[in-house]
């Protein structure tokens, strides 16, 4: 019987330690005890394989999205869309279409990665890092868009980036020379100061130390699409961190004490901070640990992307893993308020373990006219269907169609008016196509 030894305890100081080499000495002589893994993957249909990835569940399903690339492929061909994968039970995997392409003359014309999606009343919001490659203007610059969905299927992209680094005045900020737009990896969760609102981070470039990318952050009052800078979290840059790169940040709360996950570029690459407030100063902030630390039994090296979800009160872990080209999940077990372990996830109990793809080929696009606008399906056989009209609530205030659709195109009106008869103020607005128990919604304004 393999007798494990005992966890080092995670040292919480008062402060970060003034030279960062000396904090970790002695934490890296010992090689991690490995042993074989039998956690649950994803592992995309080759050639394809994954970056950074996030997780949600809806109605008993799992739908994982990662940035989807070849790596081999000359640069301009990888990581151009966002993979979309879907389990019941974090073991079976079906994979569906991808998500999120490039628009080739929108700002997001050249790659797509680092997606993360927080869900609110209404709807789930994708954010992304969109890359504008335009020469000699753009040159790879990174920034920051959204998507939006009521179903985690039908996507609608907002127009512009919600945030870059020309709204930051601390980054190093120069978007027609290579590298100097680098702005990315986006993660977004609930304000604990304030009900309602968002703490962005995401990874950047100093404009005094171009030469290291370190986590920087934002804040919302409540609109998803609006932020404000709130300064870098210098407790990320190479002097604490031993890294040129830090990035994909992962925040999350445990017993009153907040937990700072990232990847740099070391040998071991996941490392880890906390702190007693996730907008803490430099001060606030413990030493670094590495994930291998804390999980010697586990071979975290191959690993980065670290991210976190509690669902029905177990909190998952998961990370990209390039030993096996694709993403991990393990469970968090808390042996104290700093310390824990990660096992192999639970097993869901449920009958959708292997949901199938929605129905391929139908279309919904709404087209505007100075009557009201024209809802334009097509469909690739004759089937049941059902198209209403929603507002930016939810509320369904038009049926516009309920049977069967012909086979190919149809083209359904909307007046402008509500199912009681009265006109409807301008706004946003959503129609809502359900065929095969499947759902597609298209986003559009109406101007009176």
């Amino acid at each position: 019987m393999k007798v494990r030894p005992a966890k080092r305890p995670f040292r919480v100081v008062a402060g970060l330690c003034a030279v960062a080499a000396a904090c970790l000495a002695g934490s890296l002589a010992a090689p991690p005890v490995v042993r074989e893994s039998h956690a649950s993957y994803f592992v995309p249909t080759p050639p394809w394989r994954p970056k950074e990835a996030t997780l949600v569940r809806r109605q008993g399903l799992f739908h994982l999205y990662y940035t989807r690339g070849i790596p081999t492929a000359p640069f301009d061909s990888t990581w151009t869309e966002l993979g979309h994968a879907v389990s019941g039970d974090l073991y079976n995997w079906v994979e569906w279409a991808p998500e999120i392409p490039p628009r080739a003359t929108e700002w997001d014309n050249h790659q797509i990665w680092a997606p993360h999606i927080v869900e609110t009343d209404t709807l789930y919001y994708m954010f992304y890092t969109g890359i504008t490659h335009s020469p000699p203007d753009w040159i790879h610059h990174q920034r920051i868009g959204v998507a939006t969905s009521p179903d985690l299927v039908n996507w609608t992209r907002l127009p512009e980036p919600v945030l870059e680094c020309l709204d930051v005045p601390w980054t190093y900020c120069i978007p027609s020379m290579e590298g100097a737009g680098d702005f990315r990896d986006p993660y977004v969760m609930p304000d604990p100061d304030s009900a309602g609102h968002w703490i962005m981070y995401y990874t950047a470039r100093h404009r005094d130390a171009p030469g290291e990318l370190l986590i920087g952050a934002a804040r919302s009052t409540g609109d998803l699409t609006q932020w404000t800078g709130a300064g870098p979290l210098f407790n990320t840059a190479q002097r604490y961190t031993l890294s040129s790169v830090t990035e994909t940040p992962d925040v999350f709360e445990h017993q009153g004490r907040w937990f700072l996950l990232y990847t740099t570029w070391n040998k071991h690459p996941i490392g880890i901070q906390t702190a007693l407030h996730p907008l803490a100063d430099s001060s606030g902030w413990s030493a670094q640990q590495f994930l291998h630390e804390q999980v010697p039994f586990n071979n975290t090296d191959p690993s980065f992307g670290p991210e976190h979800l509690v669902v029905d009160g177990h909190e998952l872990y998961y990370h990209a893993n390039s030993a096996v080209d694709g993403i991990e999940f393990l469970e968090f077990v808390w042996e104290d308020s700093l310390n824990f372990d990660l096992i192999d996830p639970w097993i869901v109990d449920t009958a959708l373990s292997v949901p199938q793809p929605p129905l391929a080929g139908v279309r919904l696009v709404p087209v505007l006219g100075a009557g009201g606008v024209r809802l334009v399906v097509d469909t690739p056989r004759s089937l049941e269907a059902r198209l209403w009209i929603a507002d930016v609530s939810g509320r369904r205030i038009q049926l516009l169609h309920e049977g069967r659709l012909p086979r190919g195109r149809s083209e359904l009106p909307w007046d402008g008016r509500a199912s009681a008869g009265f006109v409807m103020p301008s706004g946003v607005y959503f129609a809502v196509l359900e065929t095969a128990g499947e759902r597609r919604v298209a986003r559009f304004a109406r101007l009176r």
